[in-house]
C-alpha cells in the first residue's frame, strides 16, 4: 500500500475513517497508508510473534512522519531496518523504482520503558557493494534477486534516539558514522544558523523564487506581474552536470516573456525581494551559490538571499562559503530526502546551516568577497574554475570552523566520492583498481589515525602498516612496535614466485568461510598482528576509508 490515501475518493473511505478515528494513538504522515498499515498490524498479531513489513523507504526521513516514528519506536520492539533505498533502481525489476525499507518488529508492549542500552540493527545495502548485481554496461542496470550481506554496512540506532522522530540517526545509518554525527554537532553548537546570520547583517530570509503561470494554461488563480516582463531568469534544465560554477553561463539565460509574467496568487512578494540585486541564488542541489549585482527572477525550487546595497561584501563572502565543500556535506546529512529518494536540499536545512563568518574582521570580509571576484573570472560565463581556488576555499572553511586534518579527508573524500553513489550509480572509476599514490596515501592515513590514538600513552611505539598486494586484492598488515616504525610499503605479489597472497587469500576465507558473505574487508586479529584483506577497488582505499578502517581496528582490538 505505498501510496497516500485521497481525502474525496470513495475507494479509500475506510482507511480515511480508520485514521480520523485513531489519529491521536496511531499517527501517520503525509495519508500515508503504509503507515496506518503498520498500526493495523498490531492487534492481528499475538504477543510473542514477529512481523516484517515492506515500507516506503522515505517513512524513515521525511518530516511528516516524526510523529509515527516516535510513537513507533515507543510502542513496539523493532529488531532490524533494513533501508534498500541505494538499491530502489534494481530491486524490484522495474516495476516499481521507489524506495524501500523492510520493518521487523515485534508487537510486546514497552511497560519498562526504553532502557538505555536497547539497539535497533540497520543495515542499508549500496549497488556498489553488491558486485554480483553491478551491470557490465555503462548506465544499464541488472536486476538483483540476491542481497550480501556486508558486515560494514550493518549499524546500530539506539531505541532512545530513533524514539526522539528525528531523521538523522538514519540518515547517518545509512551514509554517515559517529565521527560525522560528533562533527556536524559540534558545527552546530559552535556557530550561529543561517537564518540568524542573515537576520543580524539586515538580510533577507531565505526564500524559494518565483512560480510562474501563463493564466491561460494554469488552473489555479494567478495574478499579472508585468514588471518581470522581459527580466532575466534561469533555466536550469541546462545546467544539469554543471558542477561547482561562479557565474551563469549564456546558454542558460533567457527573458521572461509576457505571457508567463504571471504568478500565483499571492505569491510574489518574498520571491520579488530575493530576486532584487544584490543577491545570491542557491542551487536546490547546493552545486553552487552564485552572488550577482544584476536582477535575476529566482526560479522556482531554487532559493535567493538578497541584501542592501551596502550588504554586497557580506554576499559575495556568503556565496564563497556556501560554495564550500562543508556545505554541501552539511546539507546532504541534514536534508530528510537526499541520497534516499530525490538529490535536492530543503530551504528548512538551508535555514538551519551553521555559519562561521561572523568571526571575521571587515578586512577578512573584503578578502573573501576578493576571492569571489576571483572565481567569478576565472570562471567567467559558467566555465570550470581550477582546483587551486576551489582548493582554498574549502581551506578557508576549514580554518574557521576549526576542522583537523581527519574531518578535513572526511568531508573532502565523502564529496568526492560517496555521494558519487546517490541512487545506486556505480562510477567506473569508483570499481577500478587504486593506483599506487592512492594506496600508499590509504596506508599513510591508516598508520597516522593508529599513531594518534596512542597518543602520548606509547612513547617510542608506533604502527608498522604494509601492503601485499596482486591483482585482485591486497594483504595488509598492522603491527604494533617499539622505535620509530619506517614508512608503509606496497609489495607486488607478482614478485614472488609462490603465489603467497592467493595462498593466504584461500586459506583466510576457508578458514572464515562463514564471512565470505558479510564482509568486503576481512579483518583477521592474532596476538600481534591484525590483517586486513581488501577487494582492489578505488572506493575502498580512499583516505576517508582509512580513518574509518582505523577506528574499526581499535573497536574490535579494545573489544578482544
Amino acid at each position: 500500500p505505498w501510496r497516500e490515501f485521497s481525502s474525496k475518493d470513495e475507494e479509500d473511505r475506510h482507511v480515511r475513517n480508520w485514521v480520523s478515528q485513531n489519529a491521536d494513538v496511531c499517527p501517520i504522515g503525509g495519508n500515508q497508508i503504509a503507515e496506518a498499515f503498520v498500526w493495523r498490524s498490531l492487534p492481528l498479531l499475538a504477543k510473542d510473534a514477529v512481523a516484517a513489513i515492506v515500507l516506503p523507504a522515505m517513512t524513515l526521513f521525511k518530516m511528516e512522519s516524526r510523529r509515527f516514528r516516535q510513537q513507533l519506536f515507543r510502542t513496539v520492539r523493532t529488531w532490524c531496518v533494513a533501508n534498500f533505498s541505494n538499491l530502489a533502481y534494481v530491486l524490484f525489476s522495474g516495476r516499481a523504482e521507489r524506495p524501500a525499507l523492510t520493518l521487523f518488529f515485534s508487537p510486546a508492549a514497552r511497560d519498562d520503558g526504553i532502557e538505555a542500552d536497547d539497539r535497533i540493527l540497520t543495515f542499508a545495502p549500496f549497488v556498489i557493494s553488491q558486485r554480483a548485481n553491478r551491470s557490465v554496461r555503462k548506465r544499464a542496470k541488472r536486476d538483483t534477486w540476491s542481497i550480501i550481506v556486508n558486515g560494514s554496512e550493518l549499524r546500530e540506532v539506539k531505541v532512545s534516539d530513533a524514539a526522539t522522530g528525528d531523521m538523522q540517526p538514519w540518515k547517518l545509518a545509512m551514509w554517515g558514522t559517529f565521527r560525522d554525527e560528533k562533527l556536524l554537532r559540534r558545527a552546530a553548537r559552535s556557530f550561529p544558523p543561517l537564518i540568524d546570520f542573515l537576520g543580524s547583517h539586515q538580510l533577507t530570509p531565505p526564500h524559494q523564487g518565483f512560480e510562474l503561470r501563463d493564466p491561460t494554461n494554469s488552473d489555479e488563480p494567478t495574478e499579472p506581474m508585468p514588471d518581470l516582463a522581459g527580466r532575466m531568469q534561469i533555466n536550469f534544465s541546462r545546467l544539469k552536470e554543471c558542477g561547482r560554477i561562479f557565474t551563469f553561463p549564456e546558454k542558460a539565460i533567457s527573458l521572461i516573456s509576457s505571457s508567463c509574467a504571471n504568478v500565483r496568487k499571492g505569491r510574489s512578494e518574498l520571491p520579488m525581494l530575493v530576486s532584487q540585486p544584490p543577491h545570491i541564488i542557491v542551487d536546490a542541489s547546493r552545486r553552487f551559490a552564485i552572488y550577482s549585482d544584476q536582477f535575476i527572477a529566482v526560479s522556482p525550487g531554487q532559493i535567493g538571499i538578497a541584501g542592501p546595497p551596502n550588504s554586497k561584501e557580506i554576499l559575495k563572502a556568503l556565496s564563497v562559503y556556501l560554495s564550500s565543500d562543508f556545505v554541501t556535506y552539511q546539507q546532504f546529512f541534514t536534508t530528510p530526502q537526499w541520497g534516499v529518494s530525490t538529490s535536492l536540499a530543503t530551504l528548512d536545512a538551508l535555514k538551519q546551516l551553521p555559519v562561521p563568518l561572523d568571526s571575521l574582521p571587515e578586512t577578512e570580509i573584503r578578502a573573501w568577497a576578493e576571492l569571489r571576484d576571483t572565481l567569478a573570472k576565472e570562471g567567467v560565463n559558467g566555465t570550470a574554475v581550477s582546483q587551486k581556488l576551489l582548493d582554498e576555499v574549502n581551506s578557508r572553511v576549514a580554518s574557521l570552523l576549526g576542522l583537523v586534518q581527519s574531518e578535513r579527508i572526511l568531508i573532502e573524500d565523502f564529496v568526492g566520492w560517496n555521494m558519487q553513489m546517490i541512487k545506486g550509480k556505480v562510477p567506473r572509476k569508483a570499481t577500478e583498481p587504486p593506483h599506487r599514490n592512492t594506496m600508499d596515501l590509504y596506508l599513510k592515513t591508516l598508520k597516522a589515525e593508529l599513531d594518534a590514538f596512542l597518543g602520548d600513552r606509547a612513547a617510542g611505539v608506533e604502527h608498522s602498516v604494509d601492503a601485499l598486494r596482486d591483482d585482485v586484492s591486497a594483504l595488509i598488515a598492522i603491527t604494533l612496535q617499539a622505535g620509530t616504525g619506517s614508512a608503509p610499503s606496497v609489495f607486488n605479489a607478482k614478485d614472488s614466485t609462490d603465489g603467497s597472497l592467493a595462498k593466504t587469500r584461500k586459506h583466510l576465507l576457508k578458514k572464515h568461510s562463514q564471512w565470505l558473505y558479510f564482509a568486503r574487508d576481512l579483518r583477521v586479529y592474532t596476538d600481534k598482528t591484525v590483517y586486513l584483506l581488501k577487494p582492489l577497488e578505488q572506493f575502498l582505499w580512499t583516505r576517508r576509508q582509512a580513518i574509518l578502517d582505523a577506528g574499526e581496528v581499535i573497536a574490535e582490538t579494545l573489544g578482544q
